[in-house]
């Protein structure tokens, strides 16, 4: 069974370095996608890997044992396809689903056991069955963009979007499709501050923009994330989930900045001073209660600028990891595999060990590091 899954973006020099871990752990995944081709699904566990053509948008199911992304069969053109990959299998190889990529498509999600894909881009929807290509549903969405599509089970999709309200405003609108039926109900938000910072956690219906939180299942605001703050300024805040649903965000003052643990409800339970940051970035948790934060110094977001801390959510100390940047994201479970992954600052893979060393999983540089299904590394 493959537990942990990484995808890195690498440049073309990037080789598999041929280290075996002394692991217990099972197969750990990571697929270095070069700017060009090939690339590798890469078995870190065994030290086999796959060869595929060039990958982007590259997405996992709930287990991770499986694998789908855009591809191109032909690099000379500009047509995509959608490819993808049993990684659970003794002799893992890509398959090119028959399925029609739109033009407009460049995003893509995955049922939780990786037998259908919403593909989605601008105001264009389609669900597919990812072996046959054979569409499920396609929907041109009438008001306001697709901000993002998840499946809440193999037979049902959730749709985000936003769209004005007033000059200052925007509501949320929060669509549940069946898939067997087509029946759609929909939720509208309450009118919030316009911002660009928002936050989805579909695993209990909530909603970060900017400071404030909101319940998806009723459209009402839950909390204020930051009371006192105007409504013009609080657009300014960002706040992101925690896999228990607890809330971590992050306030500018002047020079400094500060950390804020909330519990799901959005009461606050405790506030940490980080001190001069340019630019912060939080990964995963080790353990429950610890935090993988980055903060930035420079003037720039090269991986040198770069410093990661191991923060204690309960006392608020923390341990100086060096300068890298953390694969996992705050979402994922505590202490999972991946959370001691990072790229260096010279952009190889690594792993923290146990005694505090570090193992050189690439010999190369990585571009960017993907967890499965969420995307680039996000900065506050």
């Amino acid at each position: 069974a493959v537990r942990c899954a990484v995808c890195v973006v690498a440049h073309p020099s990037l080789n598999p370095s041929g280290n075996k871990p002394n692991s217990s752990e099972t197969s750990l995944y990571s697929a270095k996608i070069s700017r060009y081709q090939p690339s590798f699904f890469w078995n870190t566990t065994t030290g086999s890997y796959v060869r595929v053509h060039s990958a982007r948008s590259v997405t996992f199911n709930e287990d991770l044992s499986k694998a789908i992304w855009f591809g191109r069969s032909d690099p000379r053109t500009q047509d995509r396809d959608l490819y993808w990959i049993d990684l659970s299998t003794s002799d893992p190889l890509p398959v090119k689903s028959p399925a029609t990529i739109r033009v407009a498509t460049k995003f893509l999600s995955v049922s939780p056991t990786g037998s259908r894909a919403a593909l989605w881009g601008g105001n264009q929807l389609s669900v597919i069955d990812v072996a046959s290509g054979v569409p499920i549903l396609t929907r041109t969405i009438e008001k306001g963009p697709l901000l993002g599509v998840v499946f809440l089970d193999r037979q049902t999709v959730q749709l985000l979007r936003h769209q004005k309200h007033g000059a200052n405003e925007k509501v949320f609108l929060v669509d549940t499709i069946d898939l067997e039926t087509s029946e759609t109900s929909a939720i509208i938000t309450a009118p919030l501050p316009r911002s660009n910072w928002f936050h989805w956690f579909t695993e209990n219906q909530r909603l970060t923009c900017g400071s404030t939180l909101l319940d998806l299942a009723t459209g009402e605001r839950i909390a204020d994330l930051a009371p006192g703050i105007p409504r013009k300024e609080s657009g300014r805040y960002s706040h992101k989930f925690l896999s228990d649903g607890r809330i971590i965000g992050y306030k500018p003052f002047g020079k400094s900045g500060s950390l804020f643990l909330y519990d799901r409800d959005g009461k606050s339970l405790r506030r940490f001073e980080l001190g001069p940051a340019q630019y912060v970035s939080v990964g995963g948790q080790p353990s429950r209660e610890e935090l993988l934060v980055s903060m930035n110094t420079g003037g720039d977001r090269s991986h040198g600028s770069w410093t990661t801390y191991a923060l204690n959510l309960k006392d608020g100390s923390s341990r100086n990891l060096g300068p890298m940047l953390p694969i996992s994201r705050p979402e994922e479970q505590p202490g999972s595999r991946s959370t001691s992954l990072f790229t260096d600052a010279s952009r190889n893979l690594v792993e923290l060990e146990e005694d505090g060393s570090f193992r050189q999983w690439t010999r190369g540089r990585i571009s960017h590091g993907f967890w499965p299904g969420l995307g680039l590394p996000e900065v506050f």
